[in-house]
């Protein structure tokens, strides 16, 4: 039994069931129709001047199997007697590996579908398994786990590392990645399980026993890694990491705006997280309060210019508008253009939407033609259909003001709505 499954076991006295768990822990341009394209695809349609046939495969042919004396004599039931005659024999390093890899694979196959739930036969009307009602246990999941990791021992064993090209980005020691990728499939696999069985609605007791076994692998990181490789390793693998580059995926940070910006993350993660075991009546309130405090911090690092590009990558319009303008080939300034229209067109429609010296019907008609501007100018920067795919999930202020109605958003994320009055 691994010494930290033994930590753990030993410090979940008050925990019957996790503790029964880990007990049983064994070691180890125009737009042709969409059927023209179709057809296209499929090569049924004759090439043309304009549409040259495609070109033959230029995949090699299979070579031809090898004598069954020659199989015969290479094949052995000592693995490492079998890799030294495919060896001796002349073949590629890639080829002996796939081939010895097939054979652990056979050898192994009893023991793995030994280890794997039954599968009952079930009515087309019937829902399958999904990811809450897989009838897999956790000691199965435990057992798989360690026929993986003892088929990996073997392959190291019989054929060496894998080629591999050098990883200059991990921080860990070569020495400690095995430990180290060990610790996180332990516990994965076992919050895995817990987040399996409460069916997405989770209990107090799920979430305490989650917190107890993050609590607990974070504990044994520390004790695996130096603080400095701790430090690495979290800005690459943490949730917080995680949670980070997905919120900055429109907003395109060099590394050290990345390393600023986890550093400040990681500290208000720490104090006020997402799931607190006892938050009190004022957590929340005061886990807004120091939120904002956050993004002035956020601010106050990136300067104006880049807390500006910040802000706005945090919209989930920008966002959308950055995955749109990225699939058609257009420059990421694109995006930011347009967005910024939400800006300055409503602001402008604003002074017309209270121009008491026009009539509500002059106002009502000026607001329809500043929105068919805007529309004429999405088209010219994105083309008449991805326009249209834009407007259809976004851009609610351009029609708001084809129904009269000014929706001017503010710099601080507020926004106020106009109405044309008599």
């Amino acid at each position: 039994m691994k010494s930290h499954v033994l930590v753990i076991a030993a410090s979940l006295c008050v925990n019957a069931g996790l503790l029964g768990w880990i007990a049983l822990r064994p070691s180890s341009g125009a737009m042709s129709s969409p059927a023209s394209e179709y057809n296209s695809r499929r090569g049924s349609a004759p090439a043309t001047e304009s549409e040259p046939a495609l070109p033959a495969s230029t995949v090699p042919p299979a070579p031809d199997a090898p004598p069954p004396e020659t199989w015969n004599r290479l094949q052995s039931t000592d693995l490492a007697t079998f890799v030294a005659n495919l060896r001796a024999a002349g073949l590629p390093d890639r080829q002996v590996r796939m081939l010895v890899n097939a054979e652990i694979n056979e050898r192994f196959r009893a023991r793995e579908e030994a280890v794997r739930p039954s599968r009952p036969s079930r009515n087309y009307w019937e829902p399958g398994d999904t990811y809450y009602n897989d009838p897999t246990t956790l000691e199965q999941r435990l057992a798989q786990l360690d026929l993986r990791r003892e088929k990996a021992a073997l392959r190291r064993e019989l054929l060496g590392e894998t080629p591999r090209a050098a990883d200059d980005n991990n921080p860990v020691p070569p020495g400690k990645r095995d430990l180290l990728r060990e610790i996180n499939e332990d516990y994965n696999t076992m919050i895995s399980q817990i987040q399996r069985e409460t069916r997405g609605i989770s209990l107090a007791s799920d979430e305490e026993k989650i917190r107890y076994l993050r609590a607990e692998k974070e504990a044994e990181l520390k004790t695996l890694l130096s603080p400095e490789e701790l430090r690495e390793y979290e800005i690459r693998s943490s949730s917080t990491a995680n949670n980070l580059r997905s919120d900055l995926a429109a907003f395109g940070p060099t590394e050290q705006e990345f390393r600023s910006l986890f550093a400040l993350r990681k500290q208000f993660d720490d104090q006020f997280p997402s799931q607190p075991a006892d938050p009190g009546p004022d957590y929340w309130t005061k886990r807004q309060e120091a939120q904002k405090a956050l993004d002035a911090q956020i601010a106050q690092q990136l300067g104006a210019d880049r807390a500006r590009d910040y802000a706005r990558a945090k919209d989930h319009e920008y966002r959308n508008l950055a995955t749109l303008t990225h699939r058609l080939g257009l420059p990421q300034e694109t995006a930011s253009q347009i967005y910024d229209l939400r800006y300055s067109v409503p602001t402008d429609a604003a002074q017309i939407a209270n121009n008491k010296a026009l009539t509500p019907e002059d106002r009502k008609a000026s607001l329809k033609a500043i929105a068919q501007k805007t529309r004429d100018q999405l088209v010219t920067q994105l083309g008449a259909e991805a326009a249209e795919a834009y407007l259809k999930h976004n851009g609610q202020w351009i029609k708001s003001l084809e129904r009269g109605q000014v929706i001017e958003y503010k710099a601080d994320g507020t926004q106020h709505t106009h109405q044309i009055s008599p």
